[in-house]
């Protein structure tokens, strides 16, 4: 093995509060210049997103800005209506 060379360091913050997270991740959620991608990994996880507001600010970004927003999460039957009308809106599967 190589020994890793040129490290940056990230700032890494712990953030407490709860409603400070979410309102921070929708406010890097909104500055997307380019791509969002998202990765859920369970389908309690996407509704949880959703209840919060991710998805709604995403497509709306998406829309208003041209930024391309890919989501990557397991297939079930609570999620699947919310899936397809995200397909629907993007025109792929």
């Amino acid at each position: 093995m190589y020994p890793i060379q040129h490290i940056v360091l990230s700032n890494i913050e712990v953030i407490p509060n709860s409603s400070r997270a979410r309102d921070l991740y929708l406010t890097l959620v909104k500055a997307a210049e380019e791509e969002i991608l998202l990765i859920f990994p369970t389908t309690n996880s996407f509704i949880r997103q959703e209840k919060i507001g991710v998805i709604q600010v995403a497509k709306k970004v998406a829309k208003e800005l041209n930024v391309q927003v890919r989501i990557l999460m397991p297939v079930h039957e609570s999620t699947g209506q919310s899936a397809q009308s995200l397909r629907g809106q993007n025109g792929n599967a």
